[in-house]
């Protein structure tokens, strides 16, 4: 198979196995020659791939660049890499700031 880069289609997921979310896939290579059929859920099959992956996977401590998209009393919320929300709760916001009703 030639190389090829590949961007997740489907809304991308946070996968256990990965520790984290696939955000695209580089080179994928099936290994050997037999497929499974999966039961029940025909015309699935599984084959055995192998491939390099671009994955989001920040660790606790990692900083995360990410755009303010909403600003409340108890938190903000943020938009990172223009694809995952996220909340910072008040408490874990830096002391200086402070919400202003105005």
């Amino acid at each position: 198979m030639r190389a090829c880069l590949q961007t997740v289609r489907l809304f991308p997921r946070y996968n256990e196995e990965f520790e984290g979310v696939v955000l695209v896939y580089l080179d994928p290579i099936i290994q050997g020659r037999t497929a499974n059929i999966l039961s029940g859920l025909s015309p699935y099959f599984h084959v055995q791939l192998k491939a390099s992956f671009l994955l989001f996977s920040p660790k606790i401590g990692m900083l995360v660049e990410g755009k303010v998209n909403k600003v409340e009393k108890d938190y903000l919320g943020v938009v990172v890499l223009s694809l995952f929300n996220a909340a910072i709760g008040i408490a874990d916001i830096h002391e200086d700031l402070y919400y202003d009703d105005s």
